[in-house]
């Protein structure tokens, strides 16, 4: 019994921590994304935001425009690789930018869960942006 206890306890104390973990890793991906592209005349947006291993797959809304950027984790800071819109929720785009096929799928899995908590106007915004952008740390794009 005290060996049962014992996991049981290591357990809560590991849950929490991944958990603590992926509350930080959100706050460090919205910072990111809010410092590149946020504008006091058309705020941006972020949600939702899903992480697997060191990537990050995030949805925004900026005005009447929106899209999905892909993140990924390089020594401790998040950096935007590409931005798009529903090219990046298939998994032939991730791979094409690094990702293993697993991470990938859980990625656009746990994306798609989570947008259903978003009202249809915002998945739509995000559906237009159009083609996929390399984005590398210090460039921005037009489309935000």
């Amino acid at each position: 019994m005290k060996k049962f206890i014992f996991i049981m306890t290591i357990l809560v104390f590991a849950s929490a921590n991944i958990a603590q973990a992926n509350q930080d890793d959100e706050i460090n991906i919205t910072q990111a994304m809010l410092k590149q592209w946020d504008k006091p005349e058309s705020r941006l947006n972020v949600a939702p935001i899903v992480v697997a291993k060191d990537y990050a797959i995030v949805g925004w809304t900026q005005g009447k425009k929106g899209g999905r950027a892909l993140l990924h984790k390089h020594h401790g800071n998040w950096q935007v690789l590409l931005c798009g819109g529903d090219a990046l929720t298939k998994t032939e785009q991730l791979t094409k930018a690094g990702l293993d096929a697993k991470t990938a799928n859980a990625l656009i899995k746990g994306f798609k869960k989570q947008a259903q908590q978003l009202s249809s106007l915002e998945i739509k915004k995000m559906s237009l942006f159009e083609g996929v952008v390399n984005v590398r740390p210090a460039q921005s794009h037009e489309h935000h």
